[in-house]
């Protein structure tokens, strides 16, 4: 995904000057949605290869699989106005063919969630023919209670594919060579899961330690006594809650491995 930083510039407005040198700039109407990113306990979706988005506007919601890489997922607008929590919630189609094999007996939750503020624009040329089709974001996450946090700088978005053509190269090539411009370091998914104290792939139920073979035994051993107490710690709340059967099961095992080890 083509994307940079304007962090100096308060408002897409002040960014016509983009446009300079390949066409004129059109903005369209701001727009306001309400994202919430999906995920199992585990990430299992994005130990798969993907992320997995439910955007919420007035009158339309969309479910959104992307490609951990960048490439382009799909897109699917549902008849229901609520986000999946099981692979059956799925809709049919090429998002239940990828996500629901990943997803077991697991529940998915949000794992982190923003307010999106969203301008369109296009880039033209003098005879109106479309030469780029942009979005400036601008991205708030959502503490676990629904509380706005920080906003992040505005994001200057590619919209679509990144059409060969001479006059596309020189429309990127004169965006580019703005000042105000960085190559965009900002990760939403991860920003937003941030908020809520969560890290992609910050939890696993399988032990796997980088044990020191200097260290000695009582080291060892309560290194390994420490990684499943956090794990038992961990599954707590989603056991008393019933999200799913899992974490009843991570407890159980993390249970009995540590009354292995004592």
């Amino acid at each position: 995904m083509t994307a940079w930083l304007a962090p100096d510039l308060s408002h897409p407005h002040a960014m016509e000057a983009f446009a300079e040198g390949a066409g004129t700039l059109h903005l369209g109407e701001e727009r306001w949605c309400r994202v919430r990113f999906l995920d199992t306990f585990d990430w299992r979706v994005h130990r798969g290869g993907f992320t997995l988005s439910w955007e919420a506007e007035p009158g339309a919601c969309k479910l959104l699989l992307r490609y951990l890489d960048g490439a382009a997922g799909t897109t699917v607008s549902p008849a229901g106005a609520s986000a999946p929590e099981w692979p059956d919630d799925l809709p049919e189609g090429h998002i239940r063919r990828s996500v629901a094999p990943l997803l077991g007996p697991r529940r998915l939750l949000t794992m982190g969630a923003a307010e999106v503020q969203r301008i369109p624009g296009s880039i033209q040329d003098d005879h109106g023919n479309l030469i780029l089709s942009l979005v400036w974001e601008r991205w708030t996450p959502l503490t676990e209670d629904g509380s706005p946090t920080q906003a992040s700088p505005w994001l200057l978005r590619l919209r679509g594919p990144r059409p060969r053509h001479p006059a596309v190269e020189r429309g990127l090539a004169a965006i580019e060579q703005h000042p105000a411009l960085v190559d965009s370091p900002f990760s939403y998914f991860a920003e937003c899961c941030a908020v809520r104290h969560r890290r992609p792939r910050d939890y696993s139920s399988k032990v796997s330690l980088d044990l020191d073979p200097a260290q000695t035994a009582e080291s060892a051993v309560r290194h390994i006594l420490l990684h499943l107490l956090d794990t038992i710690r961990r599954n707590v709340p989603g056991t008393i809650a019933d999200l799913d059967v899992e974490f009843l099961h991570d407890l159980r095992v993390a249970t009995r491995r540590s009354w292995r080890n004592s």
